[in-house]
């Protein structure tokens, strides 16, 4: 989904994990959005929520409220909402932004979350790095289920 400067792409990797990817450009109205489609999610998982952000381009936001409500949310539900994409890029964020992440549980890739959190490898070959800004939109990941290689349900909304 498209919405002012930014694009929003859900992954459901299997009932314990959905990713939810953001690119573009992060400000007040497009983190709202964003916390809007990762709530969303709380009633789809049983696990673990991983908001991608190693697209986002640009930080027009020093506040993550709006995703702090839904990390608060989501431990009430039992679930556990995460941050990716971010390593590296600490010290170039706004101040705002740099103090909340102390709140988050964060990985350098959603690979590596996944990796960690549910233990499982996953079947899409990436790099360690965030894929570059400049591609748009977001494609969505096929993902297996490491058993007969069904698809386990990837969801991608389009705009």
């Amino acid at each position: 989904m498209r919405f002012d400067g930014a694009q929003v792409s859900v992954e459901v990797r299997g009932s314990r994990l959905s990713v939810v990817r953001m690119a573009g450009v992060l400000d007040q109205v497009t983190v709202a959005r964003l916390a809007t489609v990762a709530a969303a999610q709380m009633a789809r998982c049983t696990g673990h929520i991983v908001v991608d952000l190693g697209e986002v381009r640009f930080f027009g936001t020093d506040d993550l409220e709006a995703l702090v409500t839904v990390d608060e949310a989501a431990t009430a539900a039992g679930l556990r909402l995460h941050l990716a994409g971010i390593a590296g890029r600490e010290g170039m964020l706004p101040a705002g932004i740099a103090a909340a992440l102390a709140r988050f549980s964060m990985f350098p890739t959603v690979e590596h979350a996944e990796r960690e959190l549910i233990g499982r490898v996953p079947a899409v070959a990436t790099t360690s790095s965030p894929r570059s800004s400049s591609v748009w939109p977001c494609s969505p990941l096929v993902v297996t289920d490491g058993v007969r290689g069904a698809r386990t349900g990837t969801v991608r909304s389009g705009g």
